[in-house]
Parts: C-alpha cells; structure tokens; sequence
C-alpha cells in the first residue's frame, strides 16, 4: 500500500473504525469488541505520513490477525503479539518484490528505501532485517 489513504480505505472494507482520541502518552492502540475492531490514534502527535502509515498498519495487524492482549498479559505473549502485528504491518507496506528490485537497482540506503516506500527509517530497517531473515530478499 503505498498512500495513507489506501490504508484508510483498507480498514473501511476490513470493517475496522478508526477515530482520534487524546490517549495521554500512548500514540496508538487497538481493541476488538466481538466482531468489531477499533484504532485510536492520538491526533496531537502531529506525525508525518510515513508515521501515520506504519502507526495505522501496525495496529491494522493487530485487527486483522487477532493478536490482542492486556496489560495483565505476560511479556511473552505481548511480545508474540507485537511481532505478528509488525509482520502483518511489513507485508502491507513493503511489497517483496518491490524491495527487491529497489536493491537491485542500487538503492542501498534505509533512509533512501525508507523515502521510496514513505515509511519511518526505523520500521524499514526492521522490515528489510525481516525479509532478510527469512530469505525473502
């Protein structure tokens, strides 16, 4: 997906509401209620596009995957859950054969992949250390 709003649309036919709320330090969160997801983003984070997207996606994962948890949760298994939501999140934003042909072509930089893709430096370097680790790439 490579626009905010492609994401925005995929949550729409995904059946998942997404809302802004003041969450006071939290930039995100998911919750399902029964066959209903929701996101909450904090619209005071005044974060960029590429923030937004890899916000929004991550919690997308934790929708459309079911991996919740709660607070009471050990870190084990907030750990799992995390990791199947950045997977999901990986998968949506960066598509492999994109990525392989960006490194093909000489892009070898995780700002200048980051930039191609409008994703935060961070979230592609875990992307491409993923798809490294699983010889996707």
């Amino acid at each position: 997906m490579n626009e905010l709003n492609d994401l925005y649309n995929y949550a729409d036919v995904k059946n998942v509401r997404i809302d802004n709320f003041h969450l006071n330090g939290c930039e995100s969160l998911s919750l399902c209620d029964g066959d209903l997801c929701y996101i909450a983003i904090d619209p005071l984070l005044n974060c960029t596009s590429a923030e937004e997207k890899v916000i929004l996606a991550h919690e997308l994962g934790h929708c459309i995957t079911g991996s919740f948890y709660n607070r009471y949760s050990s870190v084990d298994y907030r750990s799992r859950n995390e990791r199947r939501a950045d997977i999901f999140a990986y998968n949506l934003l960066i598509n492999r054969d994109e990525l392989k042909k960006q490194l093909k072509a000489g892009v070898q930089t995780v700002w200048e992949l980051a930039d191609y893709f409008n994703v935060t430096e961070p979230f592609m370097n875990k992307a491409v250390e993923y798809y490294q680790n699983i010889g996707a790439v």
